[in-house]
């Protein structure tokens, strides 16, 4: 009888012993177990969503220079439209040429808003005088534009120039966002240099 009395006392003891253990495991950290599973919007950390402006395209950027000049797209030559940052501001570049005259534009790429703009005669490529080139102006830039398949005359700026005793047509061909510089030799029609530069960002 007496042994029955002291197993009982002791599983008794037991069982006090490790619910004892159980609930203090469960309180180590203070909090309670309901309200560490549940979590509120509040308490997730939130960034601002920043709405970044969205940027106008090469071709609304280069109507914009156009439009501003008094000018149509068949009355330029060599146009150029290039996206790049100045003092944080993303900006288009748009330059072309219109007869002997440059023009020049800064073109704000989010608002369309002009914030430059210049023209100047060019005066190295006025009409020059051929009659000392063996190849004509024409030639020459049908010599060019084969190497550019799918560029047209509207593409090219071309010049008759002197070098070194030499005559030489200058010029380049701007297509695709590409700008092409060349020399061609006015007597031979070689092209004695061709230089290939990405002209857009």
């Amino acid at each position: 009888m007496k042994q029955i009395i002291v197993l009982m006392m002791s599983t008794f003891m037991i069982t006090l012993c490790l619910v004892g253990c159980g609930n203090s495991g469960n309180n180590i950290s203070g909090v309670n177990p309901q309200e560490s599973v549940t979590s509120t919007p509040q308490a997730e950390a939130k960034t601002p969503n920043s709405t970044v402006g969205a940027l106008i395209s090469e071709e609304e950027a280069k109507k914009i220079a156009l439009q501003d000049a008094g000018l149509t797209e068949v009355e330029i030559t060599g146009i150029r439209v290039k996206l790049e940052y100045d003092n944080g501001i993303q900006e288009y570049e748009v330059d072309f040429y219109a007869g002997e005259k440059e023009y020049d534009y800064e073109i704000h790429a989010e608002t369309g808003a002009i914030l430059r703009k210049d023209m100047e005669i060019e005066n190295d490529f006025h009409q020059s005088d051929t009659s000392a080139a063996r190849i004509s102006e024409e030639e020459a830039i049908k010599l060019a534009l084969e190497k550019v398949p799918g560029a047209s005359e509207k593409d090219v700026r071309i010049h008759l120039d002197h070098d070194d005793g030499k005559t030489i047509y200058e010029g380049s061909i701007v297509y695709e966002g590409v700008e092409y510089d060349f020399e061609i030799d006015a007597d031979s029609g070689v092209i004695l240099e061709w230089e290939k530069e990405i002209a857009t960002g």
